[in-house]
């Protein structure tokens, strides 16, 4: 049972003390009791939030931020519910045919396992979005593979990127149902 060292009344407990303290005393304070009632003071002027409308809260945002996810990614509106498409990437560099995804990607585009078979959730994502999102980093004029730059503009390097056999531009082509695509890395060093 704290007792007060200025007057001599005792209070049941250390919040009871330290408001008597800030109210009756408060000219009187010594420099540590002056502190300890400024951080009573604090705490009380906090606001104390009930768990349920934090919760609320945070359940709307989410909903909110996932809304606006699918009508921002799916198809620019010509689509009612979110986009699920497939299709086989092959990475090939020097010939030999190299595991494509160095992880397993993102909710707009991912890997099974180590499968060839890419799955793609939402509308218009490009090959180069695609294959960022797997860590392999791609553009018209390189790729980024296992820590490895390979440029289009390095002597005796070709980058060549297909879908369904035809070239493509990887940052400009969208991903359709049942694209097989072909990456293929040609270097002087290679075989």
């Amino acid at each position: 049972m704290p007792e007060c060292d200025y007057c001599g009344a005792s209070f049941g407990d250390e919040d009871a003390y330290l408001t008597h303290l800030g109210d009756e005393h408060s000219d009187d304070l010594g420099r540590i009791d002056r502190r300890r009632v400024e951080q009573h003071q604090n705490e009380d002027s906090s606001i104390d939030l009930e768990p349920g409308p934090v919760v609320l809260v945070g359940i709307i945002l989410v909903a909110g931020i996932f809304v606006t996810y699918l009508t921002v990614f799916s198809d620019q509106g010509q689509q009612a519910g979110p986009t699920h498409i497939h299709g086989t990437i092959t990475m090939i560099i020097d010939g030999e045919r190299v595991p494509t995804a160095q992880q397993q990607g993102s909710a707009v585009f991912h890997f099974h396992g180590d499968s060839l078979q890419w799955h793609v959730e939402t509308a218009d994502v490009s090959l180069e979005q695609a294959m960022n999102a797997v860590g392999v980093e791609i553009s018209e004029e390189r790729v980024v593979y296992d820590g490895t730059t390979y440029r289009e503009a390095d002597q005796n390097t070709t980058l060549t990127y297909e879908a369904n056999g035809q070239r493509i531009v990887p940052g400009e082509y969208v991903l359709k149902d049942g694209d097989e695509i072909r990456i293929s890395i040609n270097t002087d060093t290679g075989s």
